[in-house]
């Protein structure tokens, strides 16, 4: 609604690797999703000076290891700035922390996406993305809900940042499922 975040994600990875720890569910019928309660003491905000950037050697950590996040982890993580007005949507699976940059006020929403969301959801996508006229193909309907929302992705992409850039995000983001 007003304002900018930082969102930090960083790929599906063992919970143990970010002292990962699950929440009993308050909510969601008592059950957990697929993604749902997972928490981490792992502050990727803090100040780098703050966050012991030096080993028990004196020897420089990588920012990586001062985080306290795996190389491999860090080095495949994505930002993304949100702007009042946009949407974001949380990879199933991908750990993210998300910092105001601004005084902001946003709203948020745990939702599973179901048929008549994701129609909703997927519209709001390719309106923001710019995708003009062009109609989903209308077998989308019988296609499995992950191809749909790979299928919308890929296509806001490419809308958004033309075809060759579009392609690679979207490789790059199929590349940490």
């Amino acid at each position: 609604m007003e304002g900018e975040k930082l969102w930090t994600f960083l790929p599906p990875c063992p919970e143990h690797l970010l002292d990962g720890y699950r929440l009993p569910p308050n909510a969601w019928g008592g059950s957990y999703n697929v993604s749902a309660g997972w928490q981490s003491p792992v502050d990727l905000y803090r100040p780098f000076s703050e966050s012991g950037a030096h080993g028990s050697d004196g020897i420089m950590l990588s920012a990586a290891a001062a985080y306290g996040v795996p190389e491999d982890v860090w080095a495949r993580r994505k930002q993304v700035v949100q702007r009042e007005g946009e949407t974001v949507l949380i990879p199933p699976r991908w750990w993210h922390q998300v910092i105001h940059l601004a005084p902001s006020i946003a709203v948020a929403s745990q939702h599973y996406a179901g048929a008549r969301g994701r129609r909703r959801i997927f519209q709001h996508i390719r309106d923001w993305c710019g995708c003009g006229g062009s109609a989903a193909p209308p077998e989308i309907r019988s296609w499995p809900p992950q191809k749909q929302v790979e299928w919308v992705l890929q296509e806001g992409l490419c809308a958004k940042h033309g075809t060759d850039v579009g392609e690679r995000l979207f490789k790059e983001l199929m590349a940490g499922r």
